[in-house]
């Protein structure tokens, strides 16, 4: 993770295996509500970040939410040979 001003920039990546990861929200200054824009690896059936190219279809797979400081942890799925960024802003 990297801090800019009041951004925060997380980033992970995974091998061949496919993991699920928490991330805890204590860092966020308290009473502040943040943005994240995730963005991750579409799946295949099987799993894995590794999907054909089709014309006009992405790869990648972009959601959002908001959260703060004393939420859950947010859980986030990595796909085999995959990754993912957050971006989370005030």
């Amino acid at each position: 993770a990297r801090r800019r001003d009041r951004t925060w920039f997380v980033g992970g990546i995974t091998n061949e295996m496919p993991r699920t990861l928490t991330l805890p929200l204590d860092f966020l200054p308290p009473g502040t509500v943040y943005s994240v824009r995730r963005y991750e690896d579409r799946r295949s059936a099987s799993g894995t970040a590794d999907l054909p190219r089709e014309k006009g279809v992405s790869r990648i797979q972009e959601t959002s939410q908001t959260v703060k400081s004393g939420d859950a942890p947010l859980r986030v799925s990595v796909a085999a040979g995959g990754g993912i960024a957050l971006w989370l802003t005030e």
